[in-house]
């Protein structure tokens, strides 16, 4: 997780957030546990290229640079930048973890409204 108003907040070392609450059913639906990681996109990044993450959010906007490097899903919300203008939000996954990438995105498909 990377800190990021709205989709992600670190209060007194607990995460809250739209995101938290979307990674935690989707952790449920799976009969996993979420093990969290917070830090900055370029260590989150880098660690998902090296296989130690399954899943980095934190209002990631769709125009990341990151999707060169690591998987990304479709949009499945949006927020207003500081400039009024629309981004559409993305998570990112491991490099080649298509069927995991399916998977997130069948469960948002499931449980977000289309932005």
């Amino acid at each position: 997780m990377t800190p990021n108003a709205n989709f992600v907040e670190v209060a007194d070392e607990e995460l809250q957030g739209s995101e938290i609450q979307v990674i935690k059913d989707f952790a449920e639906s799976l009969d996993a546990e979420v093990e969290w990681t917070v830090a900055g996109e370029e260590q989150l990044v880098a660690a998902l290229e090296d296989g130690d993450l399954d899943l980095v959010a934190g209002g990631i906007s769709s125009k990341t640079p990151w999707s060169e490097k690591v998987g990304m899903t479709r949009p499945y919300t949006t927020q207003i930048d500081a400039d009024g203008q629309e981004s559409k939000i993305v998570m990112l996954v491991p490099p080649g973890e298509n069927a995991f990438l399916v998977e997130v995105e069948r469960f948002l498909d499931r449980t977000q409204e289309k932005p």
